[in-house]
């Protein structure tokens, strides 16, 4: 996948899907996957044009994600788009006009199919939407794709509704509405490393501050490194036995991994909560808690026949 620059000359013309596309959910992924399918049947490129943050962190609004813009890149590189650009959500965004807009992706991004969702905004005051989409590609011979809203238990699947149940702990609905288990990404740091002294070394991560996280505790998760998927047991909290203060920390043991991977990228999915986060007595309790957690992790994988590996 080529990102986009102010810079970039195409040879075609594009099939640009547009949206926030925050968590890559299954509406989103509907339009991504139909955005593909065009530009394969009308020898165009598919692009995505995006953002970096959320629109409604601009205007005082939610701001923590779902995906980062790290992970939105991975995403949508998985799923084979050709371009992607992805802007700041900044003031000069929130300012221009819905007609400079459209002729910004008409000119410069080369748009002959435009395809987004039909809650899809733009423009100064949101002053843009699918039937101004509509006129503009009629005026421009651009063919525009509207698609409508994809329901999940009678309300419409969103972003929102994903945020709203990690935050809350329902892994479930989560899982339901992404497609996928919520997962966490990040590169593996050193800690304190007070696992390694009792037998349970962790691959500590950190994330940015505006990525949403699921109530503090004990999760199953399932772990990907260097291609390989393991299971894991991961802590999301501020270590109260260890006296972490109240940063919170990410820190998973990976179930039959020996090797050190300090600096790798590891992909963490949040399959099952445990226990909330508890303060243990000393380090022996604290010790025979994790035993415990990794017996469960077993049971889990092993009734669920969700085999890590």
């Amino acid at each position: 996948m080529q990102i986009v620059g102010t810079e970039t000359v195409f040879e075609k013309k594009n099939v640009i899907a547009l949206g926030t596309f925050d968590g890559l959910h299954r509406a989103h992924y509907r339009i991504i996957q139909l955005t593909k399918q065009i530009a394969q049947q009308r020898g165009m490129g598919s692009m995505v044009y995006t953002f970096a943050s959320l629109p409604s962190a601009w205007f005082g609004g939610e701001s923590q994600l779902l995906f980062t813009p790290a992970e939105k890149t991975r995403a949508l590189d998985e799923a084979g788009i050709d371009y992607l650009q992805m802007q700041p959500f900044d003031e000069k965004v929130a300012c221009q006009s819905r007609e400079a807009f459209a002729e910004y992706l008409r000119t410069t991004l080369q748009a002959g199919v435009l395809v987004a969702g039909f809650d899809f905004r733009f423009g100064a005051g949101a002053a843009g939407d699918a039937e101004f989409l509509h006129q503009y590609g009629k005026a421009h011979g651009i063919e525009v794709i509207i698609l409508q809203r994809m329901d999940d238990a009678q309300e419409p699947i969103s972003s929102t509704r994903i945020r709203m149940a990690v935050r809350s702990g329902d892994l479930q609905t989560a899982e339901r509405l992404l497609g996928r288990p919520y997962g966490l990404c990040g590169e593996v740091c050193h800690g304190r490393e007070v696992g390694r002294t009792i037998g349970f070394p962790t691959a500590n991560i950190s994330v940015p501050h505006d990525k949403i996280l699921p109530p503090r505790g004990v999760y199953i998760t399932r772990v990907t490194l260097d291609g390989k998927v393991y299971g894991g047991i991961t802590n999301i909290g501020s270590r109260p036995t260890l006296q972490n203060g109240e940063d919170v920390s990410i820190e998973t043991n990976i179930l039959g991994l020996q090797q050190e991977i300090y600096g790798k990228q590891i992909q963490i999915e949040l399959l099952k909560f445990v226990r909330p986060e508890q303060t243990f007595a000393d380090l022996d309790a604290l010790r025979k808690a994790i035993e415990r957690d990794k017996s469960t992790a077993a049971i889990f994988f092993e009734k669920e026949n969700k085999k890590p590996l």
